[in-house]
């Protein structure tokens, strides 16, 4: 399968962070201002840049959480 999209993962040993202003700092970028589609629920542990065919650029991050807050942060589907 051909793929066109390019990610770049840095962990927490790369040394990147989130600013206070809600930039992400990145090594050997520097601070990258960020959409935010939501607040993290969690301190994240590692991110992943993703650069799609299109040139667009995307932030996913992956978070430690507690699984009994995850349930009571859930709407009830019972």
């Amino acid at each position: 399968r051909k793929d066109t999209r390019q990610s770049i993962r840095f962990t927490a040993n790369a040394r990147w962070h989130l600013t206070d202003s809600g930039r992400l700092n990145l090594p050997k970028i520097g601070a990258v201002k960020v959409k935010w589609s939501r607040p993290l629920p969690a301190t994240p542990t590692s991110v992943t840049v993703i650069k799609d065919s299109a040139g667009r650029y995307f932030a996913s991050f992956v978070l430690t959480t507690d699984p009994a807050a995850d349930r009571a942060r859930m709407p009830d589907t019972s």
